[in-house]
């Protein structure tokens, strides 16, 4: 069948797509004066699919975004450490809280160390429902299976495809 045809198209963290994936995009695109923006993070390139632009994006103008919109003052300054950047948080940014990094002996240890910190939130008044748990890996691999409650508050698993604020 025949592919759909756009007068713009624009990918967001492009540095996870496959260089595949952007030849289908480009013929996506009105042959004439079609816009095409991709925005991407080389430092963000998780799945090591980003060596360099595509060799047809030449001719792309480039825009390095400097304001953190997205995290505290706290996380941006942390980041900087991480990967070195001209990254600045945004002005309107709140500080948030320093950022904690925990190390662990054991996925014991991980466990036991996440259900004390989601029982300080709790008794800190934060709602269940503005708690998220981020893993990079899926529930039956991760540390925090075994956390079914934190008191008499149940966690549940996601998934990919979940609205965070449904449930919990």
């Amino acid at each position: 069948s025949q592919l759909p045809k756009f007068d713009a198209i624009i990918v967001d963290e492009a540095q996870d797509f496959k260089p595949d994936w952007f030849e289908i995009i480009e013929l996506m695109l009105k042959e004439q004066n079609g816009k095409f923006v991709i925005f991407y993070d080389e430092n963000q390139d998780i799945f090591g699919r980003w060596d360099e632009l595509p060799p047809w994006a030449d001719g792309f103008a480039k825009k390095v975004l400097r304001r953190n919109c997205r995290n505290t003052k706290n996380i941006t300054t942390y980041l900087q450490t991480l990967v070195p950047s001209s990254m600045i948080p945004f002005e309107s940014s709140p500080v948030g809280e320093k950022v904690a990094v925990v190390k662990t002996a054991s996925k014991q240890d991980e466990t036991e160390k996440v259900r004390i910190d989601l029982e300080k939130l709790l008794s800190r008044g934060i709602k269940p429902t503005d708690i998220l748990i981020l893993t990079n890996s899926t529930m039956p691999e991760s540390s925090i299976k075994p956390l079914s409650k934190i008191g008499n508050i149940g966690l549940e698993w996601a998934g990919r495809k979940s609205n965070h604020r449904s449930k919990c």
